[in-house]
């Protein structure tokens, strides 16, 4: 239910790239600055889109099995937060990131396949030393350890009472990740640009640089005079060939 939920949803996503392309460029086309609003609305409508697919999935597994579980609303959260675990990589970098589609949907996958490799729950109990400790980064893990059957063939399950829990916090975990690079970001641009101001004011601090600028702003100050001039002999002109009397023609006798 859980893959079909994900491919459901998965062609909306890949387009979350092309509709981010389009609003950018109709926002410079327009002149309008309201891009991130309409991209934090995308967002909405896709996590609402999100949570009414795995709402439906929850409604038939509840209806088929009806058991303790699935009729559980923290497995309602499980399945939820497992799907986002998957999904919010293409909402991050599709909506929040200038990557071309190519390079987003291979990013964004790479959760889906993270999951599949280090996760564990494809084979129950199974795993290499060393790698399956990377289970618990991946909240697929807590959603088998909700299910009596299989519990017991996973190794070092939490407790029932903090598997929530863990569920959000691994489920959010791409997010945290993304955030954390956009961070990074930002303070790499802000120091190049402070750098690039301080370097600035170095160098206009030197006599050369001053020197170069008086002579720049005295011609163009230069040149504007005579522009203005030009145009003051111009207007006048103008006004005192329409002030002149007018020439009369004789009429021929």
């Amino acid at each position: 239910m859980r893959p079909v939920a994900f491919f459901a949803v998965n062609p909306f996503l890949i387009g979350l790239t092309d509709w981010r392309n389009i609003v950018a460029e109709e926002a410079e086309a327009l002149m309008h600055s309201s891009v991130q609003s309409m991209l934090a609305l995308k967002t909405i409508v896709t996590l609402a889109l999100i949570t009414v697919i795995i709402t439906a999935a929850w409604g038939c597994l509840v209806t088929v099995l009806d058991t303790s579980v699935t009729n559980d609303p923290e497995m309602w959260v499980a399945m939820l937060f497992d799907l986002a675990s998957l999904t919010l990589s293409f909402i991050c970098f599709g909506l929040y990131s200038k990557l071309p589609l190519q390079i987003v949907q291979t990013v964004a996958s790479m959760p889906f396949l993270f999951m599949i490799f280090f996760s564990s729950t494809f084979s129950p109990g199974a795993g290499v030393d060393g790698l399956k400790v990377f289970r618990f980064l991946f909240s697929r893990f807590y959603l088998w350890c909700r299910l009596p059957d299989v519990k017991d063939m996973l190794e070092d399950c939490p407790a029932d009472s903090e598997l929530t829990t863990y569920t959000i916090l691994s489920g959010c975990l791409g997010l945290f990740l993304f955030l954390v690079l956009q961070a990074v970001r930002c303070c790499m641009a802000q120091a190049r640009a402070d750098k690039a101001q301080h370097k600035h004011e170095e160098i206009a601090q030197r006599p050369e640089y001053q020197q170069i600028q008086t002579e720049l702003y005295k011609r163009a100050s230069n040149m504007i005079a005579l522009q203005l001039s030009g145009r003051h002999t111009s207007t006048s002109d103008t006004i005192g060939a329409e002030t002149s009397p007018s020439v009369r023609v004789q009429p021929e006798p």
